[in-house]
């Protein structure tokens, strides 16, 4: 057992230990901070990868942008009216992810088993927010070439609770630019590991103090 004998305490040597132990914590905070910033910037740079499955489907990679304030994360990505609407449900924003997700199929051929009794050909072309493409048809069959289905995705996840003092639930809330697509079976699965008792700020302290009382002389 640690006995310390208050009387012989040099208690200008401990105030400027404990000083010192601050500075360091306060260093090592301010060093993960500039880690963190230097990933965002990194993120904001990097293009996004692409790699692909066994199955040949392809997969988009994105580095993860680490932002302290909501309102800076929204300046980051953009404010969308949308956005901003979907943020303002939640007591507190975790994730947000944007991206687009256009349908682009060159062309769709669909053949007639039985030709139509008479020679005809009809063409022309469909435009409108939700989808364009462009048609033929004739007494064989019909083709859609240039199919386009614009979607932007918001992604947002976060607390929510009905009132203030209400209980606190991890919801994602996913939409969809374009209104015909509707997104359905929503599965989100957080890992939340365990911190270990050496990995957190009291223990770093604690050990910090007690290294400062063994060199005290």
């Amino acid at each position: 057992m640690i006995q310390i004998d208050l009387a012989r305490l040099n208690w200008k040597q401990l105030g400027s230990y404990i000083v010192i132990i601050i500075l360091a914590s306060l260093l090592f905070v301010k060093c993960e901070s500039e880690k963190t910033a230097l990933s965002t910037i990194d993120a904001l740079t990097k293009e996004n990868e692409m790699y692909v499955l066994e199955n040949k489907q392809l997969v988009t990679s994105s580095n993860v942008l680490m932002i302290e304030k909501e309102s800076t994360a929204l300046e980051l990505i953009g404010k969308d009216k949308e956005l901003k609407e979907i943020v303002s449900k939640f007591s507190k924003v975790k994730t947000i992810i944007k991206y687009k997700e256009p349908i682009k199929i060159d062309s769709v051929k669909v053949p007639y088993k039985d030709s139509v009794p008479c020679i005809f050909e009809k063409t022309g072309r469909v435009f409108n927010k939700e989808y364009s493409f462009s048609y033929k048809s004739n007494q064989n069959g019909f083709e859609i070439k240039d199919l386009n289905i614009p979607n932007d995705v918001i992604i947002v996840s976060g607390i929510k609770k009905k009132w203030f003092w209400g209980k606190e639930t991890i919801v994602t809330d996913v939409t969809n630019s374009n209104k015909r697509i509707v997104s359905i079976n929503l599965q989100h699965i957080e890992i939340v590991p365990n911190k270990k008792f050496y990995e957190t700020t009291i223990c770093k302290i604690g050990v910090g103090y007690l290294l400062a009382l063994f060199t005290i002389k």
